[in-house]
């Protein structure tokens, strides 16, 4: 991901979600846009509920303090996605569910989808996986990448 996280992150302690999640979604990245399209409908929803608003009328403290606290919350929640986005990479990557067959209740897989369950997702195989296992196996030994024809 090209995004430059400082920028966003200053975006965001200044209140300008949205113009952060605009450079995120510009990375190109089919995945990452489907998070931002996330969390702008979760955004949405949270500026649709009353409860929420009112939670944010009562923090304690002065402005700086409340502003401080929100940024805190920003920085946690962009961080919250960039791991949700990363894990799913990597499930992907492992042809796991995104639980990685770790959660009995899970409705996607009920904790069968451990890596290798699934169809492996070539191109992030290459680009998460495969340097990692090449560099463990020592220099000169056969690639094990599978083809490139199977995924896209």
């Amino acid at each position: 991901m090209s995004v430059d996280l400082s920028s966003m992150l200053e975006l965001m302690a200044g209140g300008d979600m949205d113009a952060a999640l605009d450079r995120l979604a510009g990375d190109g990245d089919p995945m990452v846009s489907r998070v931002v399209a996330m969390m702008r409908q979760q955004r949405a929803q949270a500026a649709e509920d009353p409860a929420l608003e009112v939670q944010a009328r009562v923090v304690p403290g002065d402005a700086d303090e409340r502003r401080a606290l929100e940024a805190q919350l920003a920085e946690a929640q962009w961080e919250l996605e960039a791991l949700r986005l990363r894990n799913r990479r990597l499930a992907y990557a492992l042809g796991a569910c995104e639980c990685f067959g770790e959660r009995p209740d899970c409705e996607a897989c009920a904790g069968g989808g451990a890596s290798g369950a699934y169809r492996v997702h070539t191109r992030l195989f290459r680009v998460l996986v495969a340097p990692a296992v090449e560099q463990a196996q020592g220099p000169g030994s056969p690639s094990f990448l599978p083809k490139k024809e199977e995924n896209p």
